[in-house]
């Protein structure tokens, strides 16, 4: 739970669910990234962990209603690059309402 009158962000590399993008980011992050970044770093491995990480994180939705649990005040999302990269923010209102209180 945040603190009275806090903030979070999380921000995330996701996979993008239709559309032609998705088939493309898939290639891209699953075969390119791995090799590529594999060659540049010399470590293969330190890239090949990603697409498995992001596979198993939740989906956007997913983390959006766990943060609502938060009895946060705001919370939302906002996505780019046709829903790659996603930023979840929530912030805590100054002080929460009392039991019956509105």
């Amino acid at each position: 739970m945040l603190k009275p009158d806090g903030q979070v962000g999380i921000l995330e590399f996701s996979e993008p669910k239709g559309g032609p993008m998705a088939g493309l980011f898939r290639l891209y992050f699953r075969h390119v990234l791995p090799n590529v970044g594999g060659i540049i770093s010399g470590s293969k491995e330190a890239y090949r962990y990603l697409p498995t990480s992001v596979a198993k994180f939740p989906s956007r939705t997913e983390l959006a209603t766990m943060m609502k649990t938060w009895d946060s005040s705001t919370c939302g999302f906002y996505s780019w690059n046709f829903g790659c990269v996603v930023l979840h923010s929530a912030r805590m209102p100054s002080r929460l309402p009392r039991t019956g209180e509105k």
